[in-house]
């Protein structure tokens, strides 16, 4: 491959890069040329891109944006997911696919998320966060319901979220080399102020 069109399938990788937030990265080994057509038409109809890319194209594309993190998690034949109505959406729409197939293809490597890599684990339990949908139906709720009926609401939201959330900003304070932010010093409390003299006598 020469060098031009090299410099210009890496410019057009990072242009569709640039803007993600957030992705699955996949190994596709294994898959057969209809599972993989079967795949793309599946993600597509929910408007998620399946970018099939060359390791070293990919590893110069993503450090030119930015996104350098990614690079570890490409090697070997690798696509890479995105897209969607919400950050979930890529993991959702993957595993909703593989369940529904009864295959284990493409295989999880890892993904991305606001700056930090996630592993496999951590893109599992973020496909079990509800959508944009559910959690503003939730809110809508909580906020029309009674504070004794909000927690139950509350309460309808997967513990994947949650552990999702945990990982994420534990791995985000880590990263920023931060740690539990100080807590305010209690006040003192203050002094009672002195009575005012006594009026003098007429």
């Amino acid at each position: 491959m020469s060098k031009v069109l090299r410099r210009l399938i890496v410019d057009e990788m990072s242009k569709r890069l640039k803007g993600v937030d957030s992705c699955v990265v996949l190994d596709y080994q294994g898959m057969s040329a209809q599972q993989a057509w079967e795949f793309r038409s599946a993600l597509h109809d929910s408007k998620i891109q399946v970018e099939v890319v060359k390791n070293t194209t990919a590893a110069v594309a993503l450090k030119k944006i930015g996104k350098e993190k990614l690079t570890k998690l490409v090697s070997g034949p690798t696509a890479i997911v995105f897209g969607g109505e919400d950050a979930v959406a890529p993991s959702k729409k993957v595993l909703a696919w593989r369940d529904k197939m009864r295959i284990k293809k493409p295989v999880i490597r890892g993904g991305y998320l606001d700056g930090q890599v996630l592993s496999p684990d951590e893109v599992v339990a973020l496909s079990k966060t509800p959508s944009r949908e559910v959690l503003l139906s939730i809110l809508l709720g909580t906020l029309q319901a009674p504070i004794a009926s909000a927690v139950g609401v509350l309460a309808q939201i997967p513990r994947g979220f949650v552990t999702a959330l945990n990982h994420y900003a534990e791995k985000r304070g880590k990263d920023e080399g931060g740690g539990a932010a100080p807590t305010a010093p209690d006040a003192a409390p203050a002094a009672d102020a002195p009575a005012p003299p006594p009026a003098p006598a007429p």
